[in-house]
């Protein structure tokens, strides 16, 4: 009845319940955020309806059910967030295909099936996707290279296959990427090194085989690394193109099946 309505926070409360459906009628709504409090629900296809609102978030609730594909209307939309719930489905592809303001994106900790679709590439405002501890399956994919403004990609714990794409070098912007803990293949593409403003690079935990990728010929000296269980053998002089990396402060490679030439430079 507050048709006036901007701002809805009520996070950190025990509220618990479910969430109306007759919130699909505050018009002027900018932003909803009930984070935290217990809710349990699913989510009404009448929040569709806010077309007005920027900032959507729902997280750490015990929220069940899928996105409704009705959210795709809230073309105004700048911030979904929800993780930590029970959310299972798909993640619409109407959602990157119409809400093409999106800057976060995060659900990472729910049940999420499916694949992420490439109509991601609409997105092209987007900052931040988190669709972590997830069961999303299918390829990382390609189009993510054309995102410009992407600076964190994390899509640890999925069943995601294929290979690395070697169009990831155009995110020239990423400083966050982590796809560890998947079934991905593959030689590491050689475009890694034009992601020269990473901080944190996590491949861990998946099948990627080969060496290590070496953009040119230059001479390094040599470094050898070993992990405690050994499962990995790196030697020689080639200069590897993590090196060129100067500001990761978080490399992990772990339990792969990479062999070969591993140099690190001074400046990492």
């Amino acid at each position: 009845m507050i048709s006036g309505l901007g701002n809805l926070v009520l996070y950190g409360n025990p509220l618990g319940g479910s969430i109306p459906a007759s919130l699909g009628q505050l018009q002027l709504l900018h932003m909803l955020h009930i984070q935290n409090a217990s809710l349990v629900s699913t989510l009404p296809p009448e929040l569709g309806n806010l077309t007005s609102l920027k900032y959507m978030i729902l997280s750490q609730n015990q929220l069940y059910g899928s996105l409704p594909p009705s959210f795709a209307r809230i073309q105004t939309l700048l911030f979904f967030h929800m993780h930590g719930n029970n959310i299972n489905g798909s993640i619409p592809s109407e959602m990157f295909t119409n809400c093409t303001k999106l800057e976060r994106f995060i659900v990472y900790g729910n049940l999420l099936t499916g694949s992420i679709s490439s109509h991601i590439i609409k997105c092209k405002e987007l900052e931040f996707f988190d669709g972590s501890g997830n069961l999303l399956t299918g390829s990382i994919p390609r189009e993510i290279g054309s995102m410009r403004n992407l600076q964190a990609l994390f899509l640890w714990e999925n069943h995601l296959t294929g290979i690395m794409p070697s169009d990831i070098g155009n995110a020239t912007s990423l400083k966050f990427l982590d796809v560890s803990s998947n079934h991905l293949e593959g030689e590491l593409p050689r475009t890694i090194s034009l992601l020269v403003n990473l901080v944190a690079l996590s491949l861990s935990g998946n099948k990627f085989t080969g060496t290590i990728p070496n953009p040119d010929s230059k001479q390094l000296p040599v470094v050898k690394i070993a992990n405690g269980k050994d499962n990995g053998s790196f030697s020689g002089e080639s200069r590897s193109a993590i090196c060129g990396l100067t500001l990761l402060q978080l490399l992990d490679l772990s339990n792969n099946e990479l062999f070969g030439d591993f140099l690190v430079a001074s400046g990492i």
